[in-house]
């Protein structure tokens, strides 16, 4: 049975010149079967029109906060709208993105178990303009159960795809405002490594697409090389954190070395370093069967007829 709505949990919504999206991003909020929430949004110093839409959104419906700052980027955005949270949940959604309207019924259900610190949930990638689905022939073979673990070799959830006590996120620390890319990942990779090194137990999948995630044009190639500069820096303070155990962590540091050699390639469109780190990769760990089966994944989806996703 769906848990009763006097639990009060905050979204938090980073903007910036969102004014094509934030629109549709405010009504898959708005038609959360679950509606006892606040929303704060805080605008990044947004030249566009989106301030104007914002506003006009919390004239009507006081459940919404606006804060606008100066442009400081979307992880500095994130963390002022955590900071002026006072209620016991917290979950955060991009302002290009969509939920599903059960999305915060379902995380609020499973917050509500005993003991439980984070759910997330599963999500689709779609491209924008459509309903197109973006194939992603991202997996991991060697999955543990341990969301702590398997985050370590692929992106299991993404923001937008997670609710989890507010004291947790706090203690987790800010989001680090000096990463271009990635900033969510580390964020997440410190939230759950916080809880999973006691409590694995803590954190509940969701097994549902409760999250639209929108792929903007252009987007992959404009991250590509900010990600070749520092992804590699940044995944290792979480794969050398004492609580990985050495079979992770070498399959880790393999399957980052794929990653690098994948965005060297597709995104940077750096060929020849993209082949220097697929090597590194299998010398790292020749037994990783995402080397192997990942590219054969990513010919099956190109060949696979295209699918929509059923936006609500």
């Amino acid at each position: 049975m769906p848990i009763k709505e006097d639990i009060m949990i905050t979204v938090v919504v980073p903007v910036y010149n969102s004014d094509k999206y934030i629109f549709d991003t405010i009504k898959s909020i708005q038609n959360q079967t679950y509606s006892n929430y606040k929303c704060i949004i805080v605008d990044d110093g947004s030249t566009d029109n989106t301030h104007q839409i914002i506003c006009n959104v919390a004239k009507k419906d006081s459940r919404f906060q606006i804060i606008r700052q100066e442009n400081r980027g979307e992880c500095a955005a994130r963390n002022t709208g955590i900071a002026h949270v006072t209620t016991e949940y917290i979950t955060v959604l991009d302002s290009d993105d969509i939920w599903h309207p059960e999305f915060l019924q379902d995380m609020m259900d499973r917050l509500h178990k005993p003991g439980v610190k984070l759910a997330w949930c599963h999500f689709a990638m779609f491209y924008d303009g459509s309903t197109v689905r973006k194939p992603q022939p991202w997996d991991n073979v060697h999955k543990t159960g341990n969301i702590w673990w398997d985050m370590l070799c692929n992106s299991e959830f993404c923001m937008g795809a997670w609710a989890a006590r507010t004291d947790v996120v706090r203690k987790a620390g800010p989001f680090d405002i000096s990463l271009r890319v990635a900033g969510d990942r580390d964020f997440a990779l410190r939230l759950l490594a916080l809880i999973c090194q006691q409590q694995p137990e803590a954190v509940q999948e969701i097994p549902r697409e409760l999250l639209f995630y929108r792929q903007r044009a252009g987007s992959s190639v404009r991250n590509a090389q900010a990600a070749l500069d520092t992804e590699w820096d940044t995944m290792r303070k979480h794969i050398e954190h004492p609580g990985i155990p050495s079979r992770i962590r070498k399959r880790a540091w393999s399957f980052l070395a794929f990653k690098m050699a994948v965005i060297a390639s597709f995104g940077a469109h750096k060929y020849a370093v993209a082949i220097r780190w697929y090597i590194r990769a299998f010398f790292i760990d020749p037994l990783n069967m995402n080397l192997y089966w990942l590219p054969l994944r990513k010919i099956f989806l190109k060949l696979k007829c295209k699918e929509s996703v059923n936006l609500p």
